[in-house]
């Protein structure tokens, strides 16, 4: 494998798990906005406190994943393309003192 192959397979691995990441924020976030939005019919009950701060936390772990697949895209692009666009220098090219 040269290295505008490899290059091209950290852009797409990086690519791939960001779609994943996100997904799994807005999965997380969604369900973490359900539990907050659990009321009970009798009042407040510990349950419910409970649940609403679970919800709380879902969504901020859903923050921190998009806050992740910024940061693999971010670094896949950036590692595939330093590879893609730098070359090898031959024997031939090496300069002479």
């Amino acid at each position: 494998m040269n290295r505008n192959e490899f290059g091209l397979c950290t852009i797409a691995f990086g690519v791939i798990s960001s779609i994943f990441l996100v997904k799994a924020g807005y999965d997380l976030g969604a369900s973490g906005f359900e539990l907050t939005e659990l009321r009970s019919v009798g009042g407040r009950t510990v349950a419910e406190a409970y649940y609403q701060e679970m919800g709380h936390f879902g969504m901020a772990i859903a923050k921190a994943l998009y806050g992740l697949a910024t940061a693999v895209f971010s670094l896949s692009v950036g590692i595939g393309g330093s590879l893609i666009s730098s070359r090898e220098i031959s024997e031939d090219e090496t300069p002479q003192l």
